[in-house]
């Protein structure tokens, strides 16, 4: 049975400067060569006589009729309000702030439950609005999502121009977004409509991950090695006061630490990365484990 692609879409969000909207249009389709038909714009209030009417006007002219240059491609202006349906004026509190990330997460998710391929841009609008984005890609996207940034010249950005004319005037950066399998990210758009929420979810959720990966590594230790590593992440000794507890030489407690730093680097795969593990993060790998998995403090 064939599998056809997800249709790619863009959610895109916007400040004063309506360019950062259709940059992302055209970049993506000239230089990442992927073509969108669908556009959602989310904005501040847009008041006709203010700049962010003024941009969503503008971006309403370029993509009339639902076309865009040439082509089919619609355009969703999305304003961000509160809770009380008051609209949004500028992102000065923390309640614009949560509304802003209320508008961004549920557009992105409505995409998601379309089973659409989302391309988020966050070069438009207040810093808060960036980091909104970014959060939301980290809850909700799932491998063939992809998260931007638009990086232009300063000569393209004080033109106002809406399209570049030459490469070097504008180009796409890639913003690495560390995402979940499709699967779960569905699950958790699924389960609320409230981003804080889902985030909190992620996070259970990953700690219970890594703790069945402590839990797991741990049966690669020897009762040794076992009882050096609880003993040092417990107190935070050194060697010295490690061996002093349990009645070895300060030699043989560093053995034991290299030992169990050769398991880490198979186990984490940190050979292949080149990474050396360390008392640090030997320590923050475990914090707070055996206060939550007292029956993993010995072997079983």
């Amino acid at each position: 049975m064939a599998v056809f692609p997800a249709r790619p879409i863009l959610v895109a969000t916007l400040g004063t400067q309506p360019q950062v909207v259709t940059l992302a249009v055209d970049l993506l389709a000239e230089d990442e060569h992927v073509v969108v038909d669908e556009v959602f714009v989310i904005h501040t209030h847009a008041d006709k006589d203010g700049p962010v009417g003024a941009a969503v006007a503008r971006l309403n002219a370029e993509f009339g009729n639902e076309r865009y240059r040439g082509r089919r491609c619609a355009l969703q202006c999305i304003p961000i309000v509160r809770t009380d349906g008051r609209p949004v004026m500028d992102i000065r509190t923390p309640e614009d702030a949560q509304a802003a990330f209320h508008a961004i997460f549920n557009t992105v998710k409505a995409c998601k439950q379309q089973h659409r391929t989302v391309h988020l841009s966050i070069a438009g609008g207040r810093n808060s609005m960036v980091a909104y984005g970014a959060a939301t890609a980290q809850i909700l996207f799932d491998a063939d999502d992809r998260l931007w940034h638009i990086i232009s010249t300063e000569t393209f950005e004080q033109s106002r121009a809406l399209h570049r004319e030459t490469l070097l005037d504008a180009r796409l950066s890639l913003v690495p977004v560390l995402s979940w399998n499709a699967l779960l990210s569905q699950a958790i758009s699924a389960w609320t409509e409230d981003p804080f929420q889902a985030f909190a979810m992620q996070r259970k959720l990953a700690e219970q991950q890594e703790d069945q990966d402590r839990k797991a590594f741990l049966q690669t230790l020897t009762p040794r090695e076992r009882e050096v590593l609880v003993t040092f992440v417990e107190y935070n000794w050194n060697a010295q006061e490690i061996a002093q507890h349990l009645h070895l030489k300060s030699r043989t407690v560093e053995g034991y630490f290299g030992q169990i730093y050769e398991k880490m680097r198979d186990f984490y795969y940190l050979r292949e990365v080149q990474v050396e593990p360390n008392a640090n993060a030997l320590m923050k790998w475990f914090a707070g484990f055996f206060t939550r998995r007292p029956d993993l403090r010995v072997p079983s």
